[in-house]
């Protein structure tokens, strides 16, 4: 059985995913953090040295891919539907402050 998405339910509740995304990806450029690939949907690809991953492991759930070099690796980060305002806020603030300590 398939399921029905009226109104555009479908269309908005990508455009938050990905609007929750960009916050994240805007916060990553002004660190000059670079990607594994660049993009405009909910998915990120940042490549991130093993002290901010190990940070960043203690509150978020993110994926490791593939390893740039001896340090950092590409990390997939994703928002949904799901996801809570609050929690990118979180991450971004986190991330600054990784940053300013990098």
């Amino acid at each position: 059985e398939s399921i029905v998405v009226e109104d555009d339910l479908y269309y908005e509740l990508g455009a938050y995913a990905d609007r929750l995304a960009d916050q994240i990806r805007e916060t990553l450029q002004t660190l000059g953090c670079p990607m594994l690939v660049e993009g405009i949907t909910n998915q990120l690809f940042p490549i991130l040295p093993k002290v901010v991953r190990e940070e960043l492991a203690k509150k978020y759930t993110f994926i490791e891919m593939d390893k740039a070099d001896d340090d950092r690796c590409a990390c997939r980060f994703c928002t949904s539907w799901a996801t809570k305002e609050e929690n990118v806020d979180a991450l971004c603030a986190d991330l600054r402050k990784l940053g300013k300590q990098q």
